[in-house]
């Protein structure tokens, strides 16, 4: 008699797994993703299923022994969100074996940056000089990673509270005039959807150069305008290389009406009786552009000398070529004479009635 001796077999596979899932599934790599299962039994048959609550992809095949099992799809029909990927497996014997599955998040939405906005904590916000420190603010859709921003080409101090984002950058001297460019880049969200980097030039200007005043005159309205007396009026004026703030202005030590015209400036100040004789000093204070660099107050001596101190006339006398000079006949020349404490104008003078 032959005798055949058979193997029964009826305990179900339950070592299989799934590992090595792509995860986080993103925009870039949902057209690729992919898993592997490992603990087959060989000659065992799988399936396995990638779902998110109403779509699902699915599929099986089976194992021989051989190499690795690596499932790769395409899953960018299903839904952002969770991804749940599952899988069983039936031994060559029939025996199917439990459910085992595994879970992911899917997100492919990029990150969107908006309300972008530049601002200086100069007086004027649309301008900065150095040590002054720009800020540019801006808010991401998500949560994301930490972003790069330069601004004026250099590398800003970024931070964040939450979704709002802030980067500061103190003006350096060696940094370049004129409207101050930003950029902010690396910005992708925690799975990695990322966007271009975004780059303009913003309202805020730089403007560390100190403003130059030239071309100062000082006159008066006197008939000699290097003169002046009670109630003439004494005008200084000068130029500014650039937009300046109205400054002060000074002259005989008192406060002058101040007035301009574009980069072209008037001083005005009118003579008291109670001002100091002599040359008069002038002063310019205060000298700053709108950005706020300043330069050193500007004094000086100028060419108007104030006077008002009346003439005196003194030693007068009055004589003839006459034999006796107290008397004058016709034909004799009179001559007066007199003394006048300081320079002044030819007088008129009048002997007899007659000039």
């Amino acid at each position: 008699n032959v005798q055949e001796t058979t193997t029964k077999d009826v305990v179900a596979p339950f070592n299989y797994s799934i590992t090595n899932l792509t995860n986080p599934v993103n925009l870039g790599n949902q057209a690729t993703f992919s898993f592997e299962i490992i603990g087959l039994e060989a000659n065992a048959d799988y399936t396995y299923s990638i779902s998110d609550n109403s779509n699902s992809i699915s599929g099986s095949g089976n194992w021989d022994g051989n190499g690795t099992v690596v499932i790769s799809k395409n899953i960018s029909s299903l839904n952002d969100g969770s991804i749940l990927v599952a899988i069983t497996s039936t031994d060559e014997n029939g025996n199917l074996g439990p459910n085992s599955s595994a879970s992911i998040q899917k997100d492919t939405t990029n990150p969107v940056i908006s309300n972008v906005s530049i601002v200086s904590n100069n007086t004027n916000n649309t301008l900065a000089t150095i040590g002054d420190e720009i800020t540019l603010t801006f808010t991401s859709s998500e949560t994301i990673n930490t972003t790069i921003v330069e601004i004026a080409g250099k590398a800003a101090t970024v931070s964040n509270s939450g979704n709002s984002w802030t980067a500061t950058y103190t003006v350096q001297s060696t940094d370049t005039e004129g409207a101050v460019a930003y950029e902010i880049s690396s910005i992708s969200d925690l799975v990695g959807n990322n966007i271009t980097d975004i780059s303009a030039t913003s309202s805020v200007t730089i403007d560390r150069t100190v403003p130059i005043i030239s071309g100062i005159s000082i006159v008066s309205n006197n008939t000699t305008n290097t003169l002046a007396t009670i109630g003439d009026e004494i005008t200084l004026t000068f130029t500014s290389s650039e937009t300046i703030n109205t400054p002060n202005v000074k002259i005989a030590g008192k406060a002058a009406t101040v007035s301009n015209s574009g980069n072209s400036w008037t001083a005005t100040y009118t003579v008291q009786s109670t001002d100091t004789e002599g040359a008069t000093t002038y002063e310019i204070s205060g000298i700053s552009d709108l950005a706020g660099n300043n330069i050193t107050d500007i004094s000086a001596t100028g060419s108007v000398t104030i006077d008002r101190t009346v003439p005196v006339i003194s030693g007068i006398s009055i004589v003839s070529d006459n034999n006796n000079n107290a008397l004058a006949k016709a034909g004799d020349e009179i001559t007066f004479t007199f003394t006048s404490s300081e320079t002044i104008n030819t007088p008129n003078v009048k002997i007899a009635g007659k000039a």
